[in-house]
């Protein structure tokens, strides 16, 4: 990901990383790596030891709609990147994704409308696709998704919505918050 990212996008295009558990030997002034925060840990603290908070269902069978301790690095990933953006847009981009052709700003620009506050892989039937998606950072309606999707984890409150994983939680606060979104899937909104 990391490779094909700095070999595709943008040169003035740069890439906040979070990595789990490694320390990623990349020489670029476009790479950043960054820690999790705080927040965090206290999360992982109060909830570790729980069966359920980590996918754990009836202490027999995973599921990883429940696995709200895995889930919760990309949510603070995203909530800690949103902030310190400095551009117009957070474009979040998990790592398993590799970009095959040159990603232009027009191509970027094409995607969203000038209202849109979200863009993400819309799946009509499910939560969207949540593997790339694009946060308008000066949107105040977007500083409240993140503000609300970090206070979930903080006050365990995530634990009273019906999946705990970041793309039932984040449609859960974006469309509670009346963020326009646009949809990147095209005609695959209909398939999952």
């Amino acid at each position: 990901m990391v490779d094909s990212f700095l070999e595709r996008w943008p040169a003035d295009v740069s890439l906040l990383f979070y990595p789990e558990g490694f320390a990623p030997d990349v020489a670029s002034p476009r790479f950043e790596t960054a820690r999790f925060p705080e927040w965090l840990a206290r999360f992982r603290e109060r909830n570790a030891a729980a069966p359920a908070a980590n996918g754990m269902r009836n202490n027999t069978a995973y599921n990883f709609r429940f696995d709200a301790i895995r889930f919760a690095f990309k949510t603070a990933a995203v909530i800690e990147s949103f902030h310190r953006c400095r551009a117009d847009w957070l474009v979040w981009c998990d790592a398993d994704i590799f970009f095959h052709s040159d990603v232009s700003h027009e191509f970027l620009g094409s995607l969203v409308h000038p209202e849109t506050e979200i863009a993400w892989l819309e799946r009509k039937a499910l939560y969207p696709e949540c593997g790339i998606y694009f946060v308008r950072v000066g949107s105040p309606k977007c500083r409240q998704i993140m503000d609300q999707w970090r206070g979930l984890l903080e006050t365990d409150e995530i634990f009273r919505l019906a999946e705990w994983h970041d793309s039932f939680v984040f449609e859960h606060v974006v469309r509670k918050s009346g963020a326009i979104i646009t949809s990147l899937s095209g005609d695959a909104e209909n398939t999952s």
